[in-house]
């Protein structure tokens, strides 16, 4: 998704929401150098689902204005396990998403705690050298 895509506000940039990803700096201490990107999933009770999307989807929605350029999506897996959905939040931002504001993130989603009350297993991921 561009920035064209995104609402006006979006398309600024927060120092808290991205980071500069100098290789071996402390915002990228593998020197990887590539802007890193949050995978998020976990489960929700198929029961709750209904409930569980529109808190997630306002969740991502005050996360984006917070984080300006902050860029969300919430999946599902096609299938259902007993009785269970897996759900991801993926979180990207030109320059990368900031520990700072994987923090904020982590902070803000304590609020889905009701709904969505099993662990939330946060994957970082950064995009293979070319």
């Amino acid at each position: 998704m561009g920035t064209a895509a995104l609402p006006p506000a979006d398309r600024h940039l927060n120092a808290c929401a991205v980071t500069s990803a100098t290789p071996g700096s402390s915002a990228d201490p593998a020197g990887t150098g590539g802007a890193r990107t949050l995978f998020i999933y976990y489960r929700v009770a198929s029961s709750q689902a209904a409930a569980a999307r529109p808190a997630v989807e306002a969740l991502q929605d005050r996360l984006r204005e917070a984080l300006p350029g902050l860029q969300t999506q919430l999946l599902r897996r096609p299938e259902e396990k007993d009785g269970q959905q897996t759900w991801m939040e993926i979180y990207s931002h030109p320059q990368g998403v900031s520990p700072q504001a994987q923090d904020r993130i982590e902070a803000a989603a304590r609020e889905l705690q009701a709904l969505c009350p099993g662990p939330r297993h946060v994957e970082v991921f950064v995009a293979c050298a070319s």
